[in-house]
């Protein structure tokens, strides 16, 4: 009986170890960023080549289509591009604005000048 007590006493605290070490976080360097290529990698003519036949020839259903929204993509990064940068153009503006129409700072000043208010009286 004490065997059987001691026997499953281990067990349990093994079981207990595995656990805790699948829990851990492995160590080492961070897989590298995956690779995003700039424009496509394959060809849209390789769709001349499929055997699905509709009504219209695969060049005009499946090919030109797509080349059709490659340019169209592209024309868009594009004109965002352009726009994000008039974006930094106009934050940088605003900027410039309100620092050159700031008050400058230490400007002189008297204690109970009420000059302000009565501009006609010159004493």
């Amino acid at each position: 009986m004490q065997r059987l007590s001691l026997f499953t006493s281990a067990l349990l605290l093994a079981c207990l170890c595995a656990e805790r070490a699948q829990a851990q976080a492995p160590r080492g360097p961070a897989p590298p960023a995956r690779y995003q290529p700039s424009r496509p990698t394959v060809s849209p003519y390789l769709n001349l080549l499929r055997r699905d036949v509709g009504p219209l020839p695969n060049y005009y259903s499946l090919v030109r289509p797509q080349l059709n929204q490659n340019e169209f993509n592209q024309r868009q990064r594009v004109t965002n591009a352009e726009q994000q940068a008039q974006i930094q153009r106009n934050a940088r503006s605003i900027v410039d604005i309100n620092e050159s129409t700031a008050a400058p700072t230490g400007t002189a000043s008297v204690y109970r000048n009420f000059g302000h208010y009565y501009p006609n009286m010159s004493r």
